[in-house]
């Protein structure tokens, strides 16, 4: 695998155990699910980021294909959820704000992982 490849893996784990990190630590002062305004499902969705995030990050260095697609369908999944819950459910009141202060950047990691996964699956496959 070529260094920039091994540099993008990196990046997107730094990412990923970052939001870990924040969704251990809502977890840790809101006990389970502990997104009370928001709706069941999302609530679990976002409690289940603590799991799944790590899982992605140890999937990118140990199976390195099946760790960029669930890269891709948490960063995809999250920025979607996120964004309709902030701007078309009208929960940017109902929702801490904490929780949308990193939109921008999830959506700029977004685009980083949709635009750098084409060129990793092609080494990936290598």
């Amino acid at each position: 695998m070529p260094p920039l490849a091994r540099i993008i893996i990196a990046l997107y784990a730094v990412c990923l155990s970052g939001a870990t990190v924040v969704h251990l630590l809502d977890l840790w002062h809101g006990g389970w699910l502990p997104y009370h305004s928001a709706p069941k499902t999302i609530n679990l969705y976002w409690s289940l980021l603590s799991v799944f995030d790590p899982l992605a990050v140890v999937l990118l260095y140990w199976r390195p294909r099946f760790g960029l697609l669930l890269t891709l369908v948490i960063i995809i999944s999250d920025v979607c959820i996120n964004s309709v819950m902030q701007y078309g459910a009208g929960m940017d009141r109902a929702v801490p704000v904490a929780l949308f202060q990193n939109l921008q950047a999830q959506t700029a990691f977004l685009g980083f992982v949709l635009g750098s996964a084409p060129f990793l699956l092609g080494h990936l496959r290598k």
